[in-house]
């Protein structure tokens, strides 16, 4: 009867511990759940900004570049008829 004592206190003795440390452990989760948040959500804002004016570039090179082909296709146009007078 006294082994089965023994055993049942420490049982209860390990799940104690386990719970102690499960409630450790979800502290710690949420503390880095909340922190990851706020930190990519920085980080994002960083970046989208980047990608606005990246895509503003980029958008402005395309007319630029539509602009130019606009142009030599003109002057082709130019040379070939000047080449047929």
């Amino acid at each position: 009867m006294s082994d089965l004592n023994d055993r049942l206190a420490s049982y209860i003795e390990k799940v104690r511990f386990l719970e102690a440390q499960n409630r450790k452990l979800a502290v710690d989760l949420e503390f880095l759940r909340t922190r990851w948040g706020r930190d990519t959500g920085n980080i994002r804002e960083m970046y989208e900004a980047d990608l606005k004016q990246a895509r503003k570039l980029i958008e402005d090179t395309n007319h630029q570049r539509d602009d130019l082909e606009m142009q030599i296709k003109a002057l082709r146009d130019e040379i070939s008829s000047a080449k047929r007078k």
